[in-house]
């Protein structure tokens, strides 16, 4: 918590992405799948809201879920594990191709499918 209250401090870098392996909440409540502690889960999403982030990546999850929560986009993008006949959630093997620009502060974010 303190790397990251450190690393949101101040006004640089204006974009902030902000990844972590296991989202800190289920934003869409479908599988209890936020930390194992919903009490640190909730004190990360408080200071993402108060310290600002624009994007939140996570993965674990073996489904590609967009959603948004404390001022931010959050996807969670997870196929480790995942073979490449598995469809889970109907999302097959993919990535996820990040673009920043900073002068427009924005993500540019779409996910690549593999077959």
């Amino acid at each position: 918590r303190d790397f990251a209250r450190g690393s949101l401090s101040g006004d640089e870098p204006r974009l902030r992405l902000v990844g972590v392996h296991v989202p800190p909440i289920d934003f869409q409540g479908l599988r209890d799948a936020g930390f194992a502690s919903r009490a640190e889960g909730a004190k990360l999403v408080q200071l993402l809201a108060e310290r600002g982030g624009d994007l939140l990546l996570a993965g674990h999850l073996h489904t590609l879920r967009y959603s948004s929560f404390a001022g931010m986009r959050a996807i969670v993008s997870g196929n480790g594990g995942v073979g490449s006949e598995d469809k889970l959630d109907g999302v097959g093997l993919h990535f996820l191709a990040v673009d920043a620009d900073p002068a427009a502060e924005r993500f540019d974010v779409s996910a690549v499918e593999l077959e």
